[in-house]
């Protein structure tokens, strides 16, 4: 009887552990998704408002206008230096 109830324990543990596996794996895997869905939003963002400047630049507006729309000087730095090795 102690060699059964000792297979049953260790047949619960195995079970045991691959369902943690099989449930951290996809729970990583969720975390993975959202993060590369969070920074693929934020880097998107972060271009547009880049083109915008460059836009708002190529059209004649001035320093202190493109920063008064609430766009920081490093972006407008940044956007007049990727403007300027584009040209």
């Amino acid at each position: 009887m102690c060699n059964l109830s000792e297979a049953i324990k260790e047949e619960a543990t195995k079970n045991g552990m691959k369902a943690g596996i099989e449930q951290g794996i996809e729970q990583g895997i969720e975390q993975g998704i959202e993060q590369g869905i969070e920074q693929g939003i934020e880097q998107g963002i972060r271009k547009e408002r880049f083109a915008a400047i460059e836009r708002m630049i190529r059209a004649g507006a001035a320093r202190e206008q493109i920063l008064s729309y609430g766009y920081t000087e490093k972006e407008y730095t940044e956007a007049e230096r990727i403007l300027l090795v584009e040209t």
